[in-house]
C-alpha cells in the first residue's frame, strides 16, 4: 500500500523532513498500525506520535487511530496546538 506521508510544523523540524512516500505491505492498515510502524524509527518518532494530542488527518480529515487506510491516501501529522 503506498502512501503520502505529511508532517507540520515541529514535528517536521524534529523527524528532518515534512513530507515523504511510504510503502507499508501487508494487510489491513489502520492509522495506529502506521504510528507503530514510524515509532520504531527511534526515540523521537516513538514520543511525538505516542502525544494524544497528536492529531491525524487522513485526506485532509481529522480520524481516529482506528481509521482505515486505503491505497493512495495522503496521511498528515500535526503537533498539539497550543492557544493564547
Amino acid at each position: 500500500m503506498k502512501l503520502q506521508l505529511k508532517y507540520f510544523a515541529n514535528l517536521a523540524d524534529e523527524f528532518g523532513i515534512d513530507q515523504e512516500a511510504l510503502e507499508l505491505s501487508g494487510g489491513k492498515q489502520t492509522v495506529g498500525s502506521l504510528k507503530k510502524y514510524l515509532s520504531e524509527r527511534g526515540p523521537q518518532w516513538q514520543q511525538a506520535l505516542a502525544e494524544t494530542s497528536t492529531k491525524c488527518a487522513v485526506n485532509q480529515m481529522i480520524v481516529s487511530d482506528t481509521e482505515r487506510l486505503t491505497e493512495g491516501a495522503e496521511v498528515a501529522f500535526f503537533p498539539p496546538v497550543t492557544g493564547g
